[in-house]
Order: C-alpha cells, then structure tokens, then sequence
C-alpha cells in the first residue's frame, strides 16, 4: 500500500529514499537529516518508506514528507509465533513491494534508519 505523493518533475538522481520507522527514535533523525538535505540543496525530493503500524504513518505526514506504507510485521516483539510467522509470510511480498517502490522512484540512494521497515529494502 503506497499513499501517493504527488508526481513531480524533479529528476531522480535528486530523489533520495529514507526507510525506517516504528519508533520516534527512528523517525526523527531521519527527519532531520531530511531537512539538512533540503537546506543544503532545495531541488532534492525526499521520500519516506515505513509501516502503517509504526509511528512513521502519523509522524511523517505531518513533517510534510511523502510517506509510501509497506505492509510488513515485527519479528522482535512478544506477539507470540504465530505473529512471527505471520511476519515471516509477509515478507517476500514487502520485498516484492519494495522493489516496485524503487523502480518507480529511482532514488540517488536509499538511507536505511533501524526499524523492520528498512529490512526489504536491502
């Protein structure tokens, strides 16, 4: 699921992907660092990649940054095995999604910040 951020002209070797999320910890830096990329160069296109569960979904949209949702779980909380597993068969298919993103951003880089959202994208 991708929230659609409005298509722009701007080239995509200015386009940079930042991924992570889940906590405030994650999200902010990744903020900032946003931010400092913009200060430093205006023409740069920021994207973020998180998860609809992490606070990424509220945090981000709000900083003004286009946010694109991969659907994926946690592999290090205390749901329990089953939403493990049901973590391990979403996956491939956020793998899958995040090739897709990629292609269709052709970002400069991608920044990967600690969080289960960034794990597809490398």
């Amino acid at each position: 699921m991708t929230a659609q951020p409005p298509k722009s002209s701007v080239d995509s070797s200015k386009r940079i992907v930042i991924a992570g999320g889940g906590t405030g910890g994650h999200i902010y830096p990744g903020v900032a660092i946003a931010r400092s990329l913009i200060k430093k160069n205006p023409e740069i296109q920021i994207h973020f990649v998180g998860s609809p569960q992490g606070l990424e979904a509220k945090i981000v949209p709000r900083e003004g940054f286009p946010l694109h949702l991969i659907q994926v779980g946690k592999l290090n909380y205390g749901g329990g095995i089953f939403g493990k597993l049901r973590t391990l068969f979403q996956l491939p298919k956020a793998f899958i999604e995040s090739i897709f993103l990629l292609f269709e951003l052709k970002p400069l880089f991608v920044l990967g910040l600690e969080g289960m959202p960034r794990v597809h994208l490398f």
